[in-house]
């Protein structure tokens, strides 16, 4: 950080040297922040910008309101509009349902007129009744029905369901309020060839008073369809009618889909109208969530409702339009306004511009050089001192005022030889320090010594050469650096002693450890017979410890030599590296009827013998923890022309998610020896043939379906640090 500082503060002393050195610019830079008298007033070249502003911020008003008072009309045309067509739809409306009142009427008296004892197969009756039936396709027929709801006569075009065989959504077969009203309408049924029939029924009583049941026409509601269609309400406008109980009984656009719910919880039937019959308001309709403007009328005579509605999009669609004109008038008068303005204030720019570039030069490079963490001097021609900072005076310990005018020698001893007071030139040692950066002594104001790093700018003022010195007291970091070469030659060397105690370790324990297994086996050949059954247990566990220690000293050495000395980087051929593997592990791939696929693999700068290892212990894995079906072993490579990503998958026993953390650390086993043969060191030793060839292992698995094994290297592969100390958990 402190090294990029430098670099930043000497690119910004160099291009602005003339605003810190030269006194006068500091002193003129200081003048313009004084206040005067006209401090408060706008600069004459804002001047016409203001007054373009203010211009452009009347049009913009102007606009607003008118857009604002076009927006109010907008809204209240669509109001009347919606109240208007909702008017002239109830009346039709209510002239629909006087026509099939009046049917209704005609077929009661029919009915009165019918021989009681025959009215049910009454052919007469039959016949009147279907000529009461709409040539238009209002009344699409009648039903008579007894008060038990049996149907007496039923008169219906060919393909409607009688009634009878269709239930209404409340489980009757009569309209629900046929007994409470002189006039009764039911939600929709479906009357079959996917037509829907609105009963509007009527009571029947005899001359003595008698109830004799319910007359229903079947009114088909397809018949409001054209004329709810052709009522114009936009895009996304609707025309409805319901049932004051809130049920759909058409609908345009038509959706059937509509009809099956109710919609008393809407705030039409919620709020409105048990307030006003009629009304206009604007809200988001709960059908669809759009907002709209619609009006609603409840037929005085009838337990109907019609609701026009308008969206608000649709209604406002020429007021967006007058936005848009309006905002690009708005948008051409302000860009003339300001063309205007900039032709004004061009000649102010100029010289404003300059004036506020030189302040603000002088001001950041004086905030700069005084607040930078480096020292910095600048130095005349002949060696003289000029200026320091805040950081120089700290350094050397001398206040500014003390070094101006000074020979830079009073800090920086090594730079004794100056030019001549009458030459242009430096000394040869400043002559070498300029342009790169000088490790030297410095001079602190007690005489003390100290060690300094210098970095030198030469630059011209006025025709003659300035230097400008960035220093830097760099005594801590010299001494972290011993401490830091102390540290790494001692860890050097106790790396060195632990790898060669654990080369001559496992050397000479091989030896004691042979003789050990040697002896017991022999010892159970000669008296094993003649022994009880747990003296010769004991022999088997001592041969037994005895392998498992002469393995686990095998593998430590093994993981040992992965960490000694540097790779032995060659050309390898993957192919035929994982083929001499698959040979020397034919004896165990053919035990465990295994099947070893090999694919086309890269040439790779590795070390051949370690890559070797590596191959081997993630073969003999797969081989060892297998499942119940023979292995399937697959090793492939890809390449993307910087890494190698070589991959052993198999299809054993898997691991769980959580032990996959600790599986490549030393001596961690996730099954017991008598399930698993084993030291714990083969992944170990897997993952530091990996970190050697500045790579990765990873893994990725699922239990009972298998693992693979990727290793990730560099294709030009460089030795890691041979003195890197090999870590092997669980030792002392």
């Amino acid at each position: 950080a402190s090294t990029a500082t430098a670099d930043f503060v000497r690119d910004s002393v160099h291009v602005s040297t003339k605003s810190f050195v030269d006194t006068s610019i500091l002193k003129q830079s200081a003048a313009i922040k004084v206040l005067r008298p006209d401090a408060y007033t706008i600069p004459p070249r804002l001047q016409p910008f203001l007054m373009a502003a203010i211009a452009c911020l009347g049009f913009a008003a102007v606009m607003a309101y008118d857009l604002y008072r076009e927006r109010g009309l907008a809204t209240q045309e669509a109001r009347a509009h919606t109240a208007n067509l909702a008017r002239l739809l109830e009346e039709h409306t209510r002239q629909s349902l006087r026509r099939v009142e009046l049917a209704l009427s005609d077929a009661d008296a029919a009915v009165a007129q019918a021989a009681t004892a025959d009215r049910a197969g009454n052919s007469v009756l039959r016949q009147r009744l279907q000529g009461l039936m709409s040539r238009d396709g209002l009344v699409r027929g009648f039903e008579w029905i007894d008060p038990s709801g049996a149907v007496l006569m039923s008169v219906l075009p060919p393909g409607d369901v009688p009634r009878a065989s269709r239930p209404a959504p409340d489980g009757s077969s009569a309209p629900s309020d046929a007994a409470t009203s002189r006039l009764g309408i039911g939600a929709l049924v479906p009357a079959g060839n996917g037509r829907w029939s609105l009963p509007v029924s009527r009571s029947v009583t005899a001359t003595d008073g008698r109830a004799e049941g319910v007359l229903v026409a079947s009114v088909d509601p397809a018949y409001f369809q054209p004329i709810f269609d052709s009522i114009d309400v936009g895009t996304n406008g609707f025309v409805t009618l319901f049932l004051a109980q809130g049920r759909i009984i058409a609908t345009s656009p038509a959706n059937e889909s509509l009809f099956a719910r109710s919609w008393s919880d809407a705030p039409m039937f919620r709020e409105l109208l048990p307030k006003l019959p009629t009304g206009t308001v604007q809200q988001v309709v709960v059908r669809d969530g759009t907002e709209r403007v619609y009006s609603y009328r409840a037929l005085r005579d009838y337990p109907l409702v019609v609701s026009i509605g308008v969206s608000l999009t649709d209604a406002l669609a020429d007021w967006r339009a007058r936005v848009l004109w309006d905002s690009l008038l708005l948008g051409v008068i302000s860009v003339l306004l300001l063309g205007a303005a900039a032709v004004m204030a061009r000649h102010h720019a100029r010289r404003e511009t300059a004036e506020r570039a030189l302040a603000e030069s002088a001001h950041q490079t004086q905030a700069i050089v005084s607040h930078v963490a480096d020292g910095i001097v600048t130095i005349d021609r002949y060696g003289r001192i000029e200026t320091v900072n805040r950081a120089a005076e700290a350094i050397f310990g001398h206040p500014a005022p003390e070094l101006v005018g000074r020979d830079v020698k009073l800090l920086v001893p090594s730079l004794d030889r100056w030019g001549d007071s009458g030459s242009n030139a430096p000394g040869p040692e400043l002559e070498e320090a300029a342009g790169k950066r000088t490790e030297t002594q410095g001079r602190r104001q007690d005489g003390s010594l100290f060690p300094l790093e210098i970095s030198v700018t030469q630059t011209d003022r006025a025709g003659q050469a300035l230097y400008i010195g960035l220093v830097r007291d760099i005594t801590e970091r010299k001494r972290l650096d011993a401490e830091l070469h102390a540290q790494r030659a001692a860890l050097q060397v106790m790396n060195r002693e632990l790898e060669d105690f654990a080369v001559f370790s496992s050397h000479d324990l091989q030896e004691p450890l042979r003789k050990i297994r040697s002896f017991s086996q022999l010892l159970s050949q000669r008296v094993g017979p003649s022994l009880d059954e747990r003296s010769q247990g004991y022999l088997s566990y001592i041969e037994e410890a005895g392998g498992r220690l002469q393995a686990l000293v095998r593998d430590l050495l093994e993981y040992s030599r992965t960490s000694r000395g540097s790779l032995k980087l060659e050309a390898v051929d993957l192919k035929q590296l994982a083929d001499a593997v698959v040979n020397d592990l034919s004896p165990a791939i053919a035990e465990a009827r295994a099947r070893v696929r090999v694919g086309n693999m890269p040439v790779v700068q590795a070390d051949a013998t370690q890559l070797r290892l590596l191959l081997q212990n993630l073969l003999s894995n797969a081989l060892k923890f297998r499942a119940a079906q023979p292995p399937e072993v697959c090793i492939s490579a890809e390449t993307d022309g910087q890494t190698c990503r070589l991959s052993v998958r198999d299809n054993g026993i898997g691991i769980e998610a959580r032990y996959l953390p600790a599986i490549f650390k030393s001596f961690r086993r996730l099954h017991t020896r008598e399930q698993y043969l084993g030291t714990g060191l083969g992944l170990a030793i897997c993952n530091r043939v990996a970190e050697r060839h500045g790579g990765s292992l990873k893994v990725e698995s699922t239990p009972g379906r298998g693992s693979v094994f990727t290793l990730s290297i560099p294709i030009h592969a460089q030795s890691a640090s041979a003195n890197a100390l090999p870590t092997i958990e669980g030792l002392p």
